[in-house]
């Protein structure tokens, strides 16, 4: 929050927060805002697949951005988001250069259209590299450190698996990440791994990693310095923004 919040304090407006009443993942419905409370609205969080309350945010005369990505039926929507594609597809591509053919996907869902962007750009690139895509390969492993741990377990003992992961599984690779410690796993000779943000600090001595690194301040500074000129029609929408994710490898 902020990068927004300095954002608009750069054209003397003030953050209102409301957190989401709405249940099931669903964005909120226009009416969490009073008449002329607020002159436009950031909808922070991932929108699901069946997202079903957008159409009323496209029919509210308030300006809205989304910090998400929309589905690609959804043209006329303001968003500003990671390349969730790109993020996918740069991962293989570095794996690629280092000589893995075996690859492996692990997300947190398949409901959210961020996640169904990962896995798009993740087929793609194994595509352009002439690998071949094991969709028994591809996990949905959930948002908690635990299930991390519980799905490294499986991991390892599958007989046939993959040589490398693409793991975008953000909480989930704390877990992970204590199982390969516990198992005194070498990285990357024992297996190739591209994880989304780091570990934490109790885990840095973890090597051989590359890490992409998401800069959450940058992407909401963006959206708010955009929702700003949609408020003042300074720019003809929709604004449609996509932001690239660095790689480090540590």
């Amino acid at each position: 929050m902020a990068g927004i919040s300095e954002a608009l304090s750069k054209h003397d407006y003030s953050l209102l927060l409301r957190t989401n009443p709405i249940s099931g993942g669903y964005l909120p419905k226009p009416d969490l805002f009073h008449p002329n409370e607020v002159e436009g609205v950031l909808l922070v969080g991932a929108i699901l697949k069946d997202e079903r309350n957008l159409n009323l945010w496209l029919k509210s005369p308030l300006p809205f951005l989304l910090l998400s990505t929309p589905s690609n039926e959804e043209s006329n929507v303001n968003f500003v988001d990671w390349d969730n594609f790109g993020v996918a597809t740069q991962a293989v591509e570095f794996l690629v250069q280092r000589n893995y053919k075996r690859i492996g996907l692990v997300l947190p869902s398949l409901d959210y259209t961020c996640h169904q962007e990962n896995l798009r750009g993740f087929r793609r690139a194994l595509s352009e590299q002439a690998l071949t895509f094991n969709e028994s390969w591809v996990w949905a492993v959930g948002f908690e450190p635990q299930s991390g741990y519980e799905f490294a377990k499986k991991f390892f003992a599958l007989k046939n698996r993959p040589d490398a992961l693409v793991f975008l599984a953000e909480m989930a690779r704390v877990g992970f990440g204590k199982a390969l410690i516990e198992r005194g796993y070498r990285l990357p000779e024992g297996l190739g791994l591209v994880v989304k943000e780091k570990f934490p600090g109790q885990m840095s001595f973890l090597k051989g990693i590359a890490v992409l690194t998401p800069d959450y301040f940058q992407l909401g500074s963006i959206a708010a310095d955009w929702l700003m000129k949609l408020v003042k029609g300074e720019c003809q929408p929709p604004v449609r923004q996509l932001l690239p994710v660095p790689l480090k490898v540590t």
